[in-house]
C-alpha cells in the first residue's frame, strides 16, 4: 500500500532531483524534468477540516496558468491560497511545508493584484467560495515554471482558514486547512 509517507519520501526525492540534476549535474538538454510543462496538485484536508480539490499547473507565457475547483470552504468567505517551500510530510497541522515559495529572496508578500512589486513566487491570492463553500480559480501566475527556473514541481499548496489580506510577512491568512504536493501531471490523453 502506498502510504502518505511514503508518497512524501517520492516528492522529496523529486525535489532533491529537480534542483540538483537539472541545475548541476547535467546540461538542461539533459534533463528529462525540463521537459515536464503541466502538473496536478490533490489538496486534502489538514486535521478537522474538510478541504478538498485539484489544481493544474500548465506552463504558459508569462507564467504558470493555474487552475483550481476546492470544495470543504467556508460559505461566501475568501482563503488565503499560497505555494509553500516544501512538500508535505504528513504533519497534521501541515507546518512541514514551511513558508511561503521564495526563490528569489524577495522576503516580501504581495497579492497578484500587486505582482509589479517584488513578492513571493508563491502568493496566489484568495479563493473566492461561493454560499456551498466551493470555490473556482483561474489565474497566470509569474515568475515561476512547472520545472524550469523556479520551479514548483515537488512543493505543496496550502490553503488557509481566512482571507490573505495582503499583509506583511505572509497575508494574515491564519490556519493551513488544506494542503496538497505538486506532482508530474499525466500526458493528455492518458488513461
Amino acid at each position: 500500500m502506498f502510504t502518505q509517507r511514503a508518497a512524501a519520501a517520492v516528492f522529496l526525492a523529486l525535489t532533491v532531483l529537480l534542483n540538483g540534476c537539472c541545475s548541476t549535474c547535467c546540461p538542461p538538454q539533459q534533463c528529462a524534468l525540463l521537459e515536464v510543462e503541466s502538473a496536478v496538485c490533490t489538496i486534502h484536508p489538514t486535521s478537522g477540516n474538510t478541504v478538498s480539490g485539484v489544481i493544474t499547473f500548465r506552463d504558459v507565457e508569462g507564467g504558470v496558468q493555474v487552475n483550481a475547483t476546492i470544495t470543504g470552504l467556508s460559505p461566501n468567505q475568501k482563503h488565503g491560497f499560497h505555494i509553500h517551500e516544501f512538500a508535505f510530510t504528513g504533519s497534521a497541522d501541515a507546518m512541514c511545508t514551511g513558508g511561503h515559495y521564495d526563490p528569489e529572496k524577495t522576503a516580501w508578500h504581495a497579492l497578484p493584484e500587486h505582482a509589479d512589486r517584488p513578492h513571493h513566487a508563491g502568493d496566489m491570492g484568495n479563493l473566492v467560495a461561493d454560499a456551498q463553500g466551493k470555490a473556482v480559480y483561474t489565474a497566470v501566475i509569474p515568475n515561476i515554471t512547472v520545472a524550469g527556473r523556479n520551479a514548483v514541481l515537488g512543493r505543496a499548496v496550502i490553503v488557509h482558514a481566512k482571507s490573505d489580506d495582503g499583509g506583511q510577512p505572509v497575508g494574515n491568512a491564519g490556519g493551513r486547512i488544506g494542503v496538497g504536493n505538486i506532482g508530474i501531471a499525466a500526458p493528455d490523453g492518458h488513461h
